[in-house]
Order: structure tokens, then sequence, then C-alpha cells
């Protein structure tokens, strides 16, 4: 009943401002639909595997008016929360669909409030997902404070319901940030917190230790001919005591024109109990040990035009987690590639 909240609510929100007068004109459609061609391998246990798969997102947004607007947004994929490639979809179809976003963005001023299934409304260095998968959508309640060069966020997640110790788990984030642009150099710096209430009552995490996130990041864009990026972020999770630290670095050169290239490459090492495993990249570790692993990746993005474009990606990580399950192998590692064509309209 959860999944049909958010749209009723929102729905009932807008209907005073859809009655004083024709929505039609107000109303932003959007869809988008991703083929992906992945080949994985993974040393542990001699596996093989080529598949594909095709991701569709359609959505809309309505505009109340000059301060408020809906948002929904319908999706295909394998988990209410996650709308990305499934490893488990070998038949390369959509899982199912349902609804990936569904909330009311209101501006008051400098204030911006925003209610539902929402996009990560945190700041992240280079778009990196050391922390946060790039199809996890928040779903509670966030409000933001954009100033010239600041920008502070708060937000809290509803994630996990807990009835047997009626101790439901919830994302308590912040994040302050720090922009400046000057004539050839824009730059992002800044401090997140992302604390899970109750983690530990509610055995979240593998581990047995409770997860409170701190993040530092930072971003620099050089506006040269050829324009390139540089980026970081490093966790650490102040709840457990050890092995509880990770970071990632990475830049760009390039930018996504129509009919440009662009390419990208970061590295990225994450300990045991750094950040909470079924969050992070789901491209990176393994699906049974997906922190606690180290890697690479290389990506080269070409632009068809406004619509389109075309991307190929490698990937090789070491499974240091699963190496020490498995201490009678050599070396755990994966390697991965990936060929994508997405489309937007």
């Amino acid at each position: 009943m959860r999944i049909l909240f958010w749209p009723i609510l929102l729905g009932l929100l807008g209907v005073n401002s859809f009655a004083s007068e024709s929505p039609w004109s107000q109303i932003i459609p959007s869809s988008q639909i991703r083929y992906k061609y992945i080949s994985q391998a993974e040393n542990l246990e001699d596996t093989s595997r080529n598949f594909h798969n095709l991701r569709l997102r359609i959505g809309l947004v309505y505009l109340v008016d000059n301060y408020r607007s809906l948002h929904f947004r319908l999706g295909s994929g394998g988990a209410a929360t996650i709308s990305n490639d499934n490893l488990g979809d070998s038949e390369g179809r959509p899982d199912e669909i349902f609804w990936d976003r569904a909330y009311i963005s209101q501006r008051y001023s400098k204030i911006d409030l925003k209610l539902g299934r929402m996009p990560n409304p945190f700041y992240r260095s280079g778009g990196n997902q050391l922390i946060w998968d790039s199809d996890f959508n928040f779903e509670g309640a966030n409000i933001n404070y954009i100033s010239d060069n600041f920008t502070a966020r708060l937000s809290s997640t509803w994630f996990k319901e807990n009835i047997e110790t009626n101790t439901d788990v919830t994302i308590l984030s912040s994040q302050l940030e720090y922009h400046r642009v000057t004539k050839n150099t824009s730059y992002n710096l800044g401090i997140s917190n992302y604390k899970y209430q109750f983690a530990k009552e509610a055995n979240l995490s593998t581990y047995g230790d409770d997860v409170n996130l701190l993040e530092l990041f930072f971003n620099i864009d050089f506006k040269t001919s050829i324009p390139f990026a540089v980026w970081t972020s490093v966790v650490n999770n102040l709840a457990a005591s050890e092995d509880n630290r990770g970071f990632i670095v990475g830049s760009t050169i390039g930018n996504n024109m129509p009919s440009t290239w662009k390419l990208g490459m970061s590295y990225r090492e994450i300990e045991l109990k750094s950040i909470y495993g079924p969050l992070t990249d789901n491209t990176f570790g393994s699906e049974n040990y997906p922190t606690d692993a180290s890697g690479g990746k290389v990506w080269l993005r070409y632009t068809l035009d406004a619509k389109s474009y075309i991307k190929m990606a490698a990937y090789a990580i070491e499974l240091n987690r699963a190496q020490k399950a498995n201490p009678d192998r050599n070396k755990a590692s994966k390697d991965r590639y990936e060929m994508e064509y997405v489309l937007s309209f």
C-alpha cells in the first residue's frame, strides 16, 4: 500500500490548482529508454556472463504555479528503490513497472522543500556512487537552503520497516556545500553526514554495527578549450571502530555537447564497514560482498545529439572480502564491460 501513498497524497495536494485552469499547458512529459549489454567475469567461482538489460522510464512534471510542481515517474527494474540493471534479469527484459518517483516540490525564496519519493537531493562530486547508487531514490522529506555560495541540505528518509521491534530504520542526512564560480574554474566542496537510525536493532548490516557516515568531498572543473574536472569523496563510518574507511577519486575530460567525446576514469577503495553495501554502486564489488573491494573504472561517452548518447565502460575490481572468505583462492577479482545506448525524449 505504501507504494500508492505518494501518488494519492500528491494528487490531493494539487487538486485545487488543477481546478483553477486547464492543466495541459503546464504538463511537461519525459521518457527515457536505455539498452545495455554487459559482459562480466568473476574468477571466484570461474563464472562468466553475457547478458543485456532494457530499462524504461516515463514521467511528467505538473507546474502548479511559479513556486510549486508535482513530479511523477514510472520505472522498470528489479526493485522499487533501485531501478537499474538487475543481475538476475538474464532474459534482458524489464522485471516490473512501479512508481519510481512521486513528489511535490515547493520553493520559498531561498528555501526548497520536497516531499515524497524523490531523486537523491545531495551533491555527489563527479556524480560518484561511493555511498549512493545513482538510481536510489530518497523517500521522505528534504529541505534545502540555497544562498549565493552555500547550500545546506537536510533530509529524513524512510528506509526499512521493522515490525518485530518497532524500530523502523530512518536515514537522517545533512550536507553543507560551498560552491564558487570564477573565470577559469568552478569548484564545490563540503561535508555530509548520513546516520541510519536503529540500523543495529534492525540487523541492517551484516557485520552488526550501526551506520553513521561522515563524508568529505571536493570537485573542481577547469574551463579550458577541452574541459576537464578532478573530484574526490572520502567516507568514514563513525559507528564502526575498524575497517571503516573508503574513498573514490576520479577525473573527466570533455563535455556532453552533441557530436563530442567525453572520457572518464575513477579508482575507489571500500573497506568492509565503511558504507552500507546494498546502496552503493551495484556494479562494484560482488553480489554477496558489495564492500571490502577496490578497483578502477574507465568509460568513454559519445553524445550523438541532444537526446541520445552511447557509452562504453570497463571495470577491474579486487574482491577483498570474497578473497578472505575463500583463502584457497590466489585472487578474487571481477572484470566487467558495458556498452549502452540511451535515448531521452
